[in-house]
C-alpha cells in the first residue's frame, strides 16, 4: 500500500524528465553532427584532389614531356600529399589513338610509348583513403576518393 502511493506520487513529478529526454535524443544529435563532419571532409577530399590534379594538367599542357615535374606539380598542389599511406598519386600514364572519338586503349611508360599516330594523351590517377567516422558505420561513404583525368597532348 505504501509503495502504491508512492507511485501516485510521482506521477506529476516532472523531476528528472530533461535528463530523460537528453539520454534519448543526444545520440541521434551525435550521429547527425559527426555524418555532417564526415560528409564535408570527404567532399574537402575530393576537392583537393581534382585542384591537384588539375593543376597537373596545367603544368602538363605547357611541358607535356616532363613527366616528373608533373608529378611534383601534383604532389606539390595538394595538402593531402603530408598523410603518408593515404594519398597515392603514380606517375602519369600515356597512351596514343587514332580516332578524335576513341581514347587509348593501351596505358604506359610515357617515354617508352613514343606515338606514330595523330593523338596522344596523358593520364593522370591520384587517389585518397577515407576513413570516415560515422559514415563507415552506416555504410553511407566511400572508403576511396579517386579521380583520372585525361588530357590530349597532340
Amino acid at each position: 500500500m505504501k509503495l502504491l502511493s508512492r507511485i501516485r506520487g510521482l506521477r506529476g513529478d516532472r523531476r528528472g524528465a530533461a535528463a530523460v529526454e537528453f539520454a534519448i535524443l543526444a545520440p541521434m544529435l551525435l550521429l547527425i553532427l559527426g555524418g555532417s563532419f564526415d560528409v564535408t571532409r570527404f567532399i574537402w577530399f575530393q576537392s583537393d584532389i581534382a585542384q591537384a590534379l588539375r593543376s597537373g594538367m596545367q603544368y602538363a599542357m605547357a611541358n607535356p614531356t616532363d613527366i616528373t615535374g608533373i608529378s611534383s606539380v601534383i604532389n606539390g598542389s595538394s595538402s593531402l600529399s603530408t598523410a603518408t599511406g593515404r594519398w597515392t598519386h603514380p606517375t602519369p600514364d600515356c597512351g596514343c589513338s587514332t580516332s578524335p572519338a576513341v581514347m587509348p586503349t593501351t596505358w604506359g611508360v610515357c617515354s617508352a610509348t613514343p606515338c606514330t599516330s595523330q593523338r596522344r594523351y596523358i593520364r593522370m590517377t591520384a587517389s585518397y583513403t577515407n576513413t570516415p567516422l560515422v559514415g563507415r558505420m552506416v555504410g553511407l561513404l566511400p572508403r576511396n576518393s579517386a579521380y583520372t583525368v585525361y588530357l590530349r597532348t597532340q
